[in-house]
Parts: C-alpha cells; sequence; structure tokens
C-alpha cells in the first residue's frame, strides 16, 4: 500500500507541475524534467510488479483478473523496473552534483 501511495504522489506531483509550467511544451526540455519522468516510469514498474507479487502470493483464485493480465510480462517488468533504477538514480545524482 505504501509503494501505491509514493507512485500516486510522485506521478500527482508531475501532473500538476506540468500543468501549472510557463509553457506546457517545453516542460521535457530540462534534464531534471527527463529525469523526473524516468523515475515517475520507475515508480509505475515498482508497483506493478508489487501488486502482480502481492496477488501472486495469495493464490490465483483471489487474483485471477490481475494475473491473467501480468503472467506474460513480469519478466518484462523486472527487467524495465532494473533497468530503469540503473539509470534513474545515477542521473538523478549526477543532477543534483550539476546544480547544487
Amino acid at each position: 500500500p505504501i509503494k501505491l501511495l509514493f507512485t500516486t504522489w510522485v506521478i500527482t506531483i508531475m501532473a500538476v507541475d506540468i500543468t501549472q509550467a510557463e509553457n506546457p511544451d517545453f516542460w521535457l526540455a530540462y534534464l531534471t524534467y527527463q529525469c523526473w519522468v524516468i523515475t515517475c516510469t520507475y515508480f509505475a514498474c515498482s508497483s506493478v510488479l508489487s501488486i502482480y507479487l502481492a496477488f501472486k502470493s495469495r493464490g490465483e483464485e483471489n487474483g485471477e483478473k490481475v494475473l491473467s493480465v501480468l503472467k506474460r510480462w513480469p519478466g518484462f517488468f523486472v527487467k524495465a523496473t532494473w533497468a530503469l533504477f540503473s539509470i534513474a538514480l545515477p542521473t538523478e545524482i549526477v543532477i543534483f552534483l550539476l546544480y547544487w
């Protein structure tokens, strides 16, 4: 539940920031925002994996709909989550060092 809360919070912050930007078409031109999109995507993939594992550990009868959709994709989500984490963390550190 806490991971879903963080994911919702991060994506909401991004959506509000885009809608309140002076020029929303130019929003993605900044390195910080590009990394923010990668981080939000990482959070989303991580949340999907958490939901999948929660339903899988309870048994297939409790969450058959979710499992049927995700059964073909867990390998993809694991690889995507690790790749996004490997990109997001060093990029965020570099951005922090460059701008602060």
